[in-house]
């Protein structure tokens, strides 16, 4: 099969199903690559320990509730 043919097939260019090849045949596979990089995590120490302890209480906290929850408490040891 060309690679015309191919391309018509599935519905792409034949650039698009040159460069499919190109890369099967380079060794670097057909699996998306990686995107992005490591985020360090914004809460440390006691905060994030804090968070942790809350969400093993209760594991199906709503980002909001949660968030309301943890400011009526700080509100509350002012």
């Amino acid at each position: 099969m060309t690679v015309r043919a191919a391309a018509l097939r599935f519905g792409i260019s034949a650039a698009t199903a040159v460069r499919i090849g190109q890369r099967e045949r380079s060794g670097r596979g057909l699996a998306p690559a990686k995107m992005g990089g490591h985020v360090k995590p914004m809460l440390r120490g006691a905060a994030a320990d804090e968070v942790h302890r809350r969400l093993a209480a209760k594991p199906d906290w709503m980002v909001r509730a949660l968030a309301a929850d943890l400011g009526s408490e700080h509100q509350r040891n002012r």
